[in-house]
């Protein structure tokens, strides 16, 4: 540092004196030495004697504090082995069910608070599951082997040092052989937090001005009081390492982290190795020491004491203040300061500081500001801070319009004038290499033929070298502002066609003129007037009530009052229109213009005007307002069908919710009971009703589909109508499907060409949409009759009826009535759906007359003559026992198909994929194969290929998730003698086993 220069010292020319630079400590310090060194030789001995008494009080008191605070940190980590141990006796752990244990884990609280997570590994170190995250079964199928005890004896319990990044996410590791029939099976590990450690030190009181720290054998710092968020996971000084490797316990001077020295006494835990400091700086004792030492030196001479005194306070009460401000800021000193100057930078840190504040709030307030308007703005915004646009932050209004989700691919192409823009050409990556992208119309098409027009912006955002780092891209929808320009376009061609019609009109006399004279009150009219008016083509001289008369009276009145406003008020010019009345077969429309004239008094005294034929622009603004209101119309209409569609989404997590929940239970119950207790057989037909009420959802879904696509094919043929309507009602009060509803018939025969299974469909929608919406105890009534030569169906129910406003939309997809809060009558809105459209695909129609007492539907299809129905036997033997060769990579559904054969007395052999299901097949030549479509290896259809091409000839089954026509003729064509869909009927299978060897019947 620059020395400063004595000024106004007697001294000889050229000589210069500098004194160092130093704090006023230091100068004061300086002269106390020089004035007290006789005396500090007569002290020092005495003085020495107090200092080593004090510090061996300290020693002691260190010693203590840090045997207490390693007792404590021993005792939690025994505790926690405790508890492992405790939780390793698990019987789903030794049983090896780590689901179960995963399960238990994750339900119930942890069994310390200090725990962060419960870690599950193998004896090599794989973990096997973790509690804080969700069960992986393919991870934990991943450890080996059970290791051997050596000895016969577990290895002790493990307690790691701190693991992880310092400053990230760091934590030490205590973990608990698990014994499993006399072999190492697991570890059991429960990780705590580095703040559980540092919540524990702070039960323990450090010294005044010191710090405790808690260390593991690493010597990494695991917890520590003082300044804890920059020095864990640092390892100890060098210094206090050399020490403390040597002995367990001890009391040294060492290094600071902070920098400096410190007095710190030290104990280690035999168990775990860690350790525990406490430690007070080092500095001030010795300032103390030093002070105390300086103090005695001075006690012989009293002026000189007086003199030190005042010098020491003024120190102090210069550096105090000081020391505070530099250390806690303005607000560490908040009552008055003796020096002046202290505290004018006090005054001036105060108002820093609050500065910073408001700077700082106001920064908040923009920042939410701004999220605010990114969440909730309507225009699409983009933001990237790379200049390749790897990451891109959109909001909810850029994802709607470009359907982007997360993790998918983009979907959507993005076009200008016509041409597909490459990735690297959008608006924002071109804003990302530094161009600015200003009002540039492009389109965005999405697979689904939706096309969005939008209007995109684009800027960089440069860093300090004005290079791009990132860029911002704003997408404006325009859809609707280009579909309204090109309808004003159109308008506007409209209208200015019309208006050269207006034209070639005032030639052809679409044109005329009147003047009025007010006085004599006569009226002439030109000829063009007259035929506007529908009068014969001449010109006309009447009275201004005459002249009124070809007005329509409606409009008469409103002239009448606005000639006598513009009287009143002397306009020169009036503009009206008006309707003509009289002899003419259409309603004209014709605009005036007319201009006053008045006397110097202000009195009028003469109106000439002219007359326009404006029917034809008249007609266009009453038709832009009736398309105006069809488009308002057409808006309530589709937010009436999002509505609809809302409530279908909610009623199918419903509906799909209810028998999985039934099924999941009725699973539950079968785990923990006899399979052939009576419960067992409930449950097992719950689980059937629920997975059949599953295919039919699926089933109607798929229906109703494949009906709006037009991809249903009606097998067609003579089918009895009214036998079938008695027959499936039959069949479904059997099954308890229409519940405690009393059901009358009156059917006649009447026959249809339809397909059988489709006209099921539509009798079994009406009757079960009867029954949801009709109390248990009200009857319904079926009824087939011939009417007009076509066959009426109706369904009359004594429900609470249909409210009007949804009657004329009860057919339309999704609509469903008014539902309970507990939904039980439940459905998804799609079946009144799918026999509309299935009457119709029969060339039929269906309707409804509802009303407070109930409802009737009826369908009407067309009728033919009766026809002689062929007779079709069935035995109903029990098939005799069987060789079944069940290939499916689903190991459920291959199991339960493969026990359900089994009770059934057949004999099953299952394989998972396509190679191993072909060699099987060919050496067990079964009766029957089941073989599923999608398998690993070889597929369905090449497995019935190469099956018949090595001579197979039994039969054999395709099993598949879908059931389209030509998967279908697909599954025919590669060798299989039927086709079934998933979930298999039980029934058609038992037909199928029932039948002789395929060679028989060959």
């Amino acid at each position: 540092m620059k020395p400063l220069p004595l000024q106004g010292l007697n001294r000889p020319r050229g000589l210069r004196l500098r004194w160092p630079v130093a704090s006023l400590r230091t100068y004061l310090l300086a002269v106390i030495v020089v004035a007290t060194v006789p005396l500090a030789a007569l002290t020092s001995w005495l003085m020495a004697q107090e200092i080593m008494a004090v510090r061996h009080q300290m020693t002691l008191g260190l010693t203590q504090t840090a045997g207490s605070l390693a007792l404590m940190v021993e005792r939690e980590q025994v505790s926690s082995i405790d508890a492992l141990t405790i939780l390793s006796h698990a019987t789903t752990l030794r049983e090896g069910d780590l689901a179960s244990f995963h399960m238990r884990l994750a339900r119930k609280p942890l069994v310390r608070p200090t725990w962060r997570r419960v870690v599950l590994t193998s004896p090599e170190g794989v973990v096997l599951l973790r509690s804080d995250e969700a069960y992986a079964p393919a991870m934990a199928q991943a450890h080996g082997e059970p290791q051997p005890l050596p000895d016969g004896v577990l290895p002790p319990p493990r307690i790691s040092g701190l693991k992880g990044v310092a400053g990230a996410d760091l934590f030490s590791r205590i973990a608990v052989p698990v014994e499993v029939h006399g072999q190492l099976a697991y570890w059991l590990a429960a990780d705590i937090h580095a703040s559980a450690w540092q919540s524990l030190i702070g039960h323990v009181q450090a010294p005044q001005g010191g710090f405790v720290t808690v260390f593991d054998e690493g010597y990494r710092i695991v917890a520590r009081s003082l300044h804890p968020e920059r020095f864990l996971g640092q390892v100890l000084p060098e210094d206090g390492r050399r020490h403390m490797g040597v002995r367990s316990a001890g009391f040294q001077k060492s290094s600071l982290l902070e920098g400096g020295d410190t007095y710190v006494a030290w104990q280690r835990i035999p168990m775990s190795q860690w350790g525990i400091g406490v430690g007070v700086a080092a500095a001030p004792l010795d300032r103390s020491n030093i002070m105390a030492i300086s103090m005695a030196l001075l006690a012989g001479a009293l002026s000189l004491m007086a003199g030190i005194g005042l010098s020491l306070f003024v120190v102090r009460r210069v550096n105090q203040p000081l020391h505070a401000l530099a250390t806690g800021g303005a607000s560490a000193v908040p009552g008055d300061i003796a020096v002046r100057e202290i505290g004018l930078l006090r005054d001036a840190m105060k108002a820093a500081e609050a500065q910073r504040e408001q700077a700082r709030e106001r920064l908040e307030a923009k920042a939410a500001e701004f999220e605010t308007l990114f969440n909730t703005s309507p225009i699409g915004l983009s933001i990237t801070q790379d200049p390749e646009c790897r990451m891109v932050l959109r909001n909810p209004a850029k994802v709607a319009m470009f359907g982007i989700r997360d993790g998918e691919p983009a979907r959507y192409e993005m076009l200008q004038d016509g041409e597909v823009l490459p990735t690297a050409r959008h608006p924002l990556q071109r804003a990302a290499r530094g161009e600015t992208v200003w009002n540039q119309e492009v389109e965005v098409r999405h697979p689904d033929g939706r096309v969005l027009r939008l209007l995109a912006f684009a800027v960089p955002l440069l860093d300090g070298h004005g290079h791009a780092r990132g860029a911002i891209a704003t997408y404006v929808d325009i859809t609707e502002r280009m579909l309204a320009q090109e309808r004003l376009m159109r308008a506007r061609t409209r209208l200015q066609d019309s208006q050269h019609l207006v034209e070639l009109a005032q030639e052809a006399g679409d044109v005329g003129f009147f003047d009025h004279v007010v006085a004599a009150d006569t009226v002439t009219m030109t000829s063009g007037l007259a035929r506007l008016f529908g009068l014969e083509r001449r010109a006309i001289e009447t009275h201004w009530a005459g002249w009124l008369r070809h007005v329509h009276p409606d409009d008469a009145r409103a002239l009448e009052a606005l000639l006598q406003q513009a009287w009143r008020d002397q306009l020169e010019q009036v503009t009206f229109k008006f309707r003509t009345a009289g002899q003419l077969d259409i309603e004209r429309w014709l605009s005036s213009r007319m201009v006053i004239l008045y006397t110097p008094e202000g009195v009028p005294t003469r109106m000439i005007g002219v007359m326009v034929d404006v029917t034809v622009q008249q007609q266009i603004e009453q038709e832009r307002a009736r398309l105006i209101a069809q488009e308002h119309q057409a808006r309530l209409e589709a937010e009436r069908a999002n509505r609809a569609k809302d409530e279908f989404l909610a009623m199918l997590g419903h509906e799909l919710r209810n028998p999985l929940s039934a099924i999941s239970a009725a699973i539950e119950v079968l785990n923990r009971i006899s399979s052939q207790d009576e419960q067992a057989v409930r449950v097992r037909t719950i689980i059937t009703r629920q997975t059949r009420h599953l295919a039919r959802l699926m089933d109607d879904l798929m229906d109703v589909a494949r009906v709006i696509a037009g991809k249903i094919h009606l097998s067609r043929q003579p089918v009895n109508l009214g036998s079938m309507v008695h027959r499936l009602v039959s069949t479904m009060q059997m099954a308890g499907l229409l519940q405690d509803h009393p059901v009358s018939l009156e059917v006649e025969e009447v026959w249809v060409d339809g397909d059988a299974m489709r006209l099921e469909q539509i009798v079994n929608n009406l009757v079960t949409n009867a029954v949801k919406y009709s109390a248990s105890d009200k009857p319904i009534h079926v009824r087939v009759v011939r009417a007009d030569g076509r066959a009426r169906l109706e369904v009359i129910d004594q429900g609470p009826g249909i409210p009007e406003a949804l009657l004329p939309h009860i057919f339309d997809l999704f609509v469903q009535g008014e539902r309970t809060l507990d939904r039980r009558q439940g459905g998804l809105g799609i079946g009144l759906t799918l026999v509309r459209r299935l009457a119709e695909l029969h060339d039929g129609e269906v309707g409804v007359q509802s009303g407070p007492g109930g409802s009737v539907f009826a369908v009407m299809l067309p009728a033919i003559a009766p026809v002689q129905p062929d007779r079709v036997e069935r035995t109903g033997e029990v098939p005799a026992p069987r060789t079944v060769v069940l290939v499916e990579d689903n190991p459920d559904a291959r199991e339960a198909l493969t026990t359900m054969l089994t009770l059934q007395g057949h004999e099953v052999h299952g394989e998972d994929n396509g190679k191993d299901g072909l060699e099987r097949l060919l050496a067990q030549r079964p009766h029957l194969a089941l073989v599923d479509i999608g398998l690993p290896g070889l597929t369905g259809y090449e497995v019935a290929r190469q099956a018949r091409e090595r001579g197979h000839t039994g039969w054999m089954i395709a099993v598949s998730g879908y059931g389209q026509p030509h998967d279908v003729q697909q599954a025919l064509e590669a060798g299989f003698d039927a086709h079934m869909v998933k979930p298999i009927d039980s029934d058609a299978l038992t037909d199928w086993l029932a039948r002789p060897p395929r060679d028989a019947g060959m």
